[in-house]
């Protein structure tokens, strides 16, 4: 009896401890998988957190307004079915204003009419004639096309034998057909001399051939420097040419290494008559040779007269006024006045008295060479002419110590 219930309570104790034992490891297991999960584990939860990938984009626009073509993003400036775009950085595509390719082009088309003032016509500036007026660039042309002038576009055929400075900033000759000069040369014109480099007058200082002239603002010679530019310039260094087969008188100032080559003013003068010649040659004047007033003639020469302003030459050979009867300016022999510019004298050279005043004031100031020689042109400045006074008139209209009238 007790080995009956020994032997049950080994049988019991056994099987609790293999109960024991399975419940053990089944424990170890489960704690096993938490504390390292297999590979097949690892990868599950990996599938789970990456991002899908996104499929290829389709050739064409795009929502946010980019473009693709064959699968890549387009960048900078693009056609687009004959518009012009520019991308940026792969950014929404916006229509282009402005230059490429060498063309204009506006809101991404080939610019076809007037922008930022220019007239275009696919995509570059227009030249030609468009609504009757000319264009050069894409710019209404103001200036030379061919033989005529244009102003604002339109072609200018009034202006006839003038000259005119035109809207260009340029001074032209329009000769008696209208057309345009277009030559280098010296032209007269009404009177007035210019001297036009290439269809345009010249302005200001300019040296034409070995003579430095000025030009005034219209373009005109300016042929006396001392009317122009005060007395300052009779206290320049000065040379006198005299021409004595043009009764012509020229004074000229230095232009530094050049030499005397800036003509100052050209005056009328009476030389000496063929029988009584003045002399030729280079002489000086000088200021202990200046007289206000001198004696001049004698028994000789059909008696004596006076002369204002005179400066001395070389022995009597002078510088002076037309001759007074006496030392009286009102005195003028008229008839001697009005011979000026041809040969009268007995030698000396007469000058009306406001000239033989300037060489008389340039005597005084330095020494001064005069040259006189003959020569077939009166020299670069037009021989002044002198109008004529009447027969009655005895004083010389050009004296500074005549008082004029008051009109």
């Amino acid at each position: 009896m007790q080995s009956t219930r020994s032997r049950g309570l080994i049988v019991g104790l056994a099987a609790l401890a293999v109960l024991l034992g399975m419940w053990m490891f089944a424990g170890s297991q489960a704690y096993a998988q938490e504390a390292a999960p297999t590979e097949e584990t690892t990868t599950e939860a990996t599938s789970e957190t990456q991002a899908p990938q996104e499929a290829p984009k389709q050739d064409g626009w795009q929502a946010d307004g980019t473009y693709v073509r064959n699968g890549v993003l387009l960048q900078g400036l693009q056609d687009i079915g004959g518009k012009l775009y520019n991308f940026g950085n792969g950014t929404k595509g916006v229509l282009y204003t402005g230059n490429y390719g060498g063309k204009y082009y506006v809101s991404g088309s080939l610019a076809n009419g007037t922008y930022n003032k220019l007239l275009y016509v696919n995509g570059k500036p227009f030249s030609g004639t468009k609504n009757n007026k000319l264009y050069k660039a894409g710019k209404v042309y103001s200036g030379v096309s061919g033989s005529y002038y244009y102003k604002s576009g339109v072609k200018q055929t009034k202006y006839k034998n003038t000259v005119k400075k035109m809207n260009d900033g340029k001074i032209y000759y329009f000769q008696k057909s209208g057309k345009v000069y277009k030559g280098t040369a010296w032209k007269r014109v009404k009177g007035k001399r210019y001297y036009f480099k290439k269809g345009t007058a010249l302005t200001g200082w300019k040296y034409v051939g070995k003579y430095k002239y000025y030009f005034d603002s219209k373009g005109r010679l300016c042929q006396d420097l001392i009317a122009k530019f005060g007395n300052k310039w009779k206290k320049k260094d000065i040379t006198i040419k005299v021409n004595r087969k043009k009764n012509c008188v020229t004074l000229y100032a230095k232009d530094g290494k050049r030499g005397y080559t800036i003509p100052v003013k050209a005056m009328a003068c009476s030389v000496g008559k063929s029988k009584t010649p003045t002399v030729k040659g280079t002489y000086y004047l000088s200021k202990g040779r200046t007289y206000r007033w001198a004696k001049l003639g004698g028994p000789t020469m059909g008696g004596y007269c006076y002369g204002q302003y005179c400066s001395r030459i070389t022995g009597g050979y002078l510088f002076h006024s037309v001759n007074f009867n006496q030392k009286n300016n009102r005195t003028l022999s008229s008839a001697a006045y009005n011979n000026l510019g041809k040969a009268a004298s007995h030698g000396c050279i007469r000058l009306q008295t406001a000239n033989a005043k300037i060489i008389y004031d340039i005597a005084r100031n330095k020494k001064t060479k005069v040259v006189i020689y003959d020569g077939k042109s009166a020299g670069p400045f037009d021989k002044p002419t002198v109008k004529k006074i009447k027969s009655g008139q005895h004083y010389d209209p050009t004296d500074p110590n005549i008082k004029k009238k008051k009109k």
